[in-house]
């Protein structure tokens, strides 16, 4: 659906709007009805300055305004903060700094959603006369339909094979990584812990961080920073008031370009979106301040119900929402679940348990490993089997260093039990690891 577009789905005449956000063609909608129109602005800021030279179209929500809108659907994720969110222009300015003082290998991390992130990182390693190489498959895949897009034509001038990286003098290397939340089994939590098959972090490496925590992800981002500094990198975060700040900017509005698309769709109903509570309630505050009564911002709760009309809006019940759970007699029993119990009936399960130090991951108990379903369990060399390969857990988990996440720990062992048992009884049975933190 291209901004300026209109298409009719049964009793709504939907029209797209250009707007700015991280990832590319971000449109906000006007949906028109019987009862009058309502505005959803969907992830948006107002850049003035964005790098595909395409502001938001301020022109057409201003018209929009004019013309009557019943009800604004608001973004309220930055809502909180003062002023206007920085321009994507000022993030390949301040990477490009970056970047020019780090003596030997750069591994940056961002959202692998980020293309225009992606492509400033590329403009900037073609100026420093460095080559990049991705690692991770949601970023691979993102930068190969980018490129096939026409959003990335920098691409053929940089991109290198992951493999070819160890060629290559470290300071002539960039290397994208996910992981900018400290996921666990993300790319750059693996290289953190020395647990990639095909990345080592050496002191000299520089790791740019160009994203910000999203709240809830805090510890995982921090464990992650600590791991790449028990390598010997440096690593460098986004610091307000450093030359660093504006290694990364929001894909959201601040409060201020909040202010503008109230300024311009002059709604008569609210629904602040896409925030915490508190950032809900923040934005009735500023609505308020164009006139907009309390009651006329309409604050709902994951599965709320509201109901608009010519006369007025109200919460009118809600609708099942959030997590479902199945007990396979109502809902029945979906393909994943037989597949499951498919692979339990012919190939078996083992289930591994043990325990580690939450501050060093050093193994404290086990593994212990029960299985079901493989081998008549008194057979002498299926003992034999079992205590090899819990010899083999122990010393590959022995060669991950640093704080891993249980995720990672967890990952390990399936990995090094799939590959012996396959390989001694031609088998795959389910493999349970059960991590403990003590």
């Amino acid at each position: 659906m291209e901004p300026g577009e209109r298409h009719q789905f049964g009793p709504f005449a939907v029209e797209a709007i250009h707007v700015n956000h991280s990832v590319p063609d971000a449109i906000a909608l006007a949906i028109r009805c019987g009862a009058g129109t309502v505005v959803h602005t969907g992830d948006f800021k107002f850049d003035p300055t964005p790098l595909d030279e395409n502001p938001a179209d301020t022109q057409r929500l201003a018209e929009l305004g004019r013309e009557g809108v019943l009800a604004l659907l608001c973004d309220t994720t930055r809502v909180e903060e003062p002023g206007r969110t920085g321009s994507e222009r000022l993030v390949g300015e301040a990477l490009l700094r970056v970047m020019e003082r780090a003596p030997g290998r750069i591994v940056l991390t961002t959202f692998a959603s980020n293309i225009t992130r992606l492509r400033q990182v590329m403009v900037a390693a073609h100026l420093l006369g460095r080559r990049v190489a991705v690692a991770g498959r949601s970023l691979l895949r993102n930068v190969e339909v980018a490129h096939q897009l026409g959003y990335v034509p920098e691409l053929h001038d940089v991109l290198i094979d992951l493999r070819d990286v160890k060629g290559l003098p470290p300071q002539e290397a960039v290397l994208l990584t996910t992981g900018s939340q400290g996921e666990p089994a993300s790319a750059l939590a693996r290289i953190a812990v020395n647990d990639h098959p095909d990345i080592r972090v050496v002191p000299g490496d520089t790791v740019i961080f160009s994203a910000s925590p999203i709240p809830g992800n805090e510890i995982t981002v921090s464990r992650t920073i600590n791991n790449l500094f028990r390598r010997g990198a440096q690593v460098v975060t986004r610091r307000a008031g450093t030359d660093t700040e504006h290694i990364h900017v929001s894909g959201h509005a601040s409060q201020d370009e909040v202010r503008d698309m109230l300024r311009y769709v002059r709604p008569q109903f609210c629904v602040p979106l896409h925030g915490e509570y508190r950032h809900q309630l923040r934005f009735r505050a500023v609505a308020k301040e164009f006139g907009i009564p309390e009651d006329r911002v309409l604050v709902p709760e994951i599965g709320d119900l509201l109901e608009f009309s010519a006369t007025g809006a109200r919460k009118a019940g809600t609708v099942p929402a959030g997590s479902v759970l199945i007990d396979g007699l109502i809902h029945g029993v979906t393909r994943a679940v037989l597949r499951d119990r498919r692979r339990l009936a012919a190939e078996g399960v083992i289930v591994v348990t043990l325990a580690i130090d939450g501050e060093t991951g050093a193994i404290v108990a086990g593994p212990d490993l029960v299985s079901r379903g493989l081998f008549d369990t008194d057979s002498e060399h299926w003992d034999d089997l079992l205590s090899e390969g819990r010899q083999r857990v122990v010393r590959a988990l022995r060669r991950i260093s640093g704080q891993p996440e249980p995720s990672v720990i967890e990952a390990k062992t399936r990995e090094v039990l799939e590959s012996y048992l396959y390989h001694h009884t031609r088998s795959r049975p389910m493999i349970l690891p059960i991590v403990t933190e003590m």
